[in-house]
């Protein structure tokens, strides 16, 4: 735009300037004493003259516009070949840097080792080495080696300088932490090699060795760390609190238990331990020493360096206590010796929920009333770990009173709630109270039922055989918009099981459920098989076995005809065992699968004992010399004879 402004202001200049001289021109021809018919005829002649150059040099003036932006954009494309090839080039020749690299990788490895390079050092510090070579810069940058596996790749490091600290960290991040020995003693011989020695090489070193385990805990490869460690135990000098840190952190991830005393001495030597060494030292007591004698007397020395100890770090390690069954030891954490500040809710929370999980329900009621006690306001959580600690207690009274409680709290009650406190009640039978918990939720706005609530409260009603109850649970789900899954249908069904029914009412509730949704399985039949048998059924049973292709589209496992027989083998009805025999058998050879000689022993002994051993030796025996390939016009046959 620039330009453009520019040459349209030197047209417009030489415009004007040629419209001057010609304004002279036409003076002069004047007064010359013309006559004024020649004169206007000479004045018209020269204006369109003037026209006509004014109109050449704006079509010259746009040309010399259009010629300088072609120019321009010529030169841009000219510069970007220029730089396109010169990346090819650069291209090709680390291409060819890195065939060399990974042609000659054992051996460079082997001088790497040696602490020997082919790079000219030309600069070097306590953290970084700059190096000439291009075939090392080259093996920094992800290349492939010789056996196609990845070199080390430094992230943010200038170009042809690599820092020592990032070199193991991409060791890490590659997957060779392993090499860490190997490198540290590496960077030892390059530091020497620059004159570093005495307190400054073990300053250098000690770096180096913190950046390793660094690398390492962030990837967990915590028993390399400690290699790396042990390698440099003897360069790094004392170390610093960090490094001790890190190392206490990998030797309990390790489980590496005979070296924490050391690092943790040794921690407490260098400074003041944080609130993460505060936990894992809990873990090493927790997982291995279990003694609160020797915590407390570790968490003294802890507090002789100025440590102290706050909340969160107390809960976090009262709950490593907790996991660990170490609960002894969370009891002492509790407690003002090892903390100044008083518990909180979460604290109580993990130590009840440490108690309940171990079965210990008296001890959990115990730290509530402390709780209670203490001016310790409960929470949610409180009051969810109390009413589950109740229902496993099977303490319904105790259990009414946490609920009452949680009412008078002032807190919101949620729908976890006032489910566990229905569990409760249906287990001790109390399904009046239950549906009316059910009823005190629908009311709330804030506490609508879900699948986990209606479910709990239909299997109660199903398991006592109240299938019609059940059934109003249903519908009351489908008036709250929620869809009854295959499970919840099935557990109404199985109530047919729970007290005799008559078949019809049976198949009733089972076309209800179907209309609502249930979709027909091999469990649906195992359950309407069951409840047919309990109500000994036992023709209806294996006719809806026997037709259970045409009515589900479902082939009957073996296993249903199995079930079948055995509700049969009983008196008076053990001459039925042989028609299931028989149907089983006439089942398979219609799918034209072989009966396994596991099933048809099965049978065979129950038909033996309890039917017709006579026609069940016949099914055995043709059954076997099929190979289990049986037809059923066979089979038929048998039951004719």
């Amino acid at each position: 735009m620039f330009v453009f402004n520019y040459v349209h202001m030197i047209i417009y200049v030489s415009t004007c300037a040629l419209l001057a001289g010609s304004t002279t021109q036409l003076d002069i021809t004047e007064a010359s004493n013309v006559a004024v018919e020649e004169e206007k005829v000479l004045a018209s002649g020269t204006c369109l003259q003037d026209a006509d150059l004014a109109d050449a040099f704006i079509d010259a003036g746009y040309s010399l516009l259009a010629f300088s932006m072609a120019a321009i954009v010529i030169k841009g494309l000219n510069y970007r070949q220029r730089k396109k090839t010169a990346r090819s080039a650069a291209t090709r020749k680390i291409g060819n840097v890195i065939a060399d690299v990974a042609q000659d990788d054992d051996s460079v490895q082997q001088r790497l080792v040696g602490g020997q390079f082919r790079a000219e050092v030309v600069k070097a510090s306590r953290e970084t080495v700059e190096v000439k070579s291009e075939a090392f810069e080259a093996r920094q940058q992800q290349v492939p080696n010789a056996r196609g596996a990845s070199v080390y790749t430094l992230r943010g490091s200038k170009q042809g300088r690599v820092s020592e600290n990032d070199v193991l960290a991409a060791a890490v991040r590659a997957g060779k932490s392993r090499d860490l020995p190997r490198l540290l003693d590496a960077a030892k011989s390059r530091a020497i090699a620059e004159g570093i020695e005495g307190l400054s090489l073990q300053h250098v070193m000690a770096q180096y060795v913190l950046s390793a385990l660094r690398s390492c805990a962030s990837r967990r490869c915590f028993r390399e760390a400690l290699d790396a460690y042990d390698y440099a135990a003897d360069y790094i000098g004392r170390g610093c609190c960090s490094t001790w840190s890190l190392l206490l952190y990998s030797a309990v991830e390790a489980k590496e238990f005979a070296r924490c005393q050391d690092i943790f001495e040794k921690l407490c030597q260098s400074g003041t331990p944080s609130g993460n060494d505060f936990v894992n030292v809990v873990r090493y007591h927790a997982m291995h020493l279990r003694n609160a004698t020797k915590l407390k007397n570790a968490i003294a020395v802890m507090q002789d360096t100025g440590f102290c100890l706050d909340v969160i770090s107390r809960n976090r390690a009262i709950a490593v206590c907790t996991s660990n069954a170490a609960l002894d030891l969370a009891e002492f954490l509790a407690t003002r010796d090892a903390c100044a500040s008083a518990m909180d809710a979460v604290g109580y929370n993990t130590l009840m929920k440490g108690y309940a999980q171990m079965g210990d329900f008296a001890r959990c009621f115990q730290i509530y009333s402390t709780m209670h006690g203490d001016g310790c306001s409960p929470s949610e959580i409180t009051f969810g770990i109390m009413l589950d600690a109740c229902i496993d207690a099977t303490a319904l009274d105790r259990a009414r009173q946490v609920f009452e409680d949680l009412r008078n709290s002032g807190l919101q009650l949620n729908v976890v709630h006032y489910t566990t406190f229905m569990k409760g009640l249906t287990i001790a039978g109390q399904l009046g109270e239950a549906t009316q918990i059910l009823d005190e939720m629908l009311a709330s706005p804030t506490t609508k039922p879900d699948l986990v609530t209606y479910s709990t409260l239909v299997k109660a009603y199903a398991d006592s055989g109240k299938v019609m109850d059940a059934i109003r649970i249903i519908e009351r789900m489908f008036a709250q918009s929620i869809t009854p899954d295959t499970i919840i249908l099935n557990m109404v069904l199985t109530g047919c099981c729970a007290t005799p029914m008559e078949p019809a009412q049976i198949f009733h509730v089972y076309k209800w459920l179907s209309h609502h949704g249930l979709q027909t399985s091999t469990t649906t039949l195992s359950i309407l098989v069951k409840a047919l048998a309990k109500n000994n059924a036992f023709a209806e049973a294996l006719n809806l076995l026997d037709e259970a292709v045409q009515r589900f589209n479902i082939w009957p496992e073996a296993r249903l005809y199995t079930q079948l027989a055995q509700a049969c083998a009983k008196p008076g009805h053990a001459l039925k065992t042989v028609d299931v025999y028989a149907s089983m058998v006439k089942s398979a050879a219609k799918q034209g699968i072989a009966v396994d000689d596991a099933t048809n022993s099965r049978l065979y002994r129950l038909c033996s004992q309890y039917g017709d051993s006579a026609v069940a030796t016949k099914i055995y025996n043709a059954v076997t010399r099929a190979g289990g390939y049986t037809e059923a016009a066979v089979i038929t046959e048998l039951l004719m004879v």
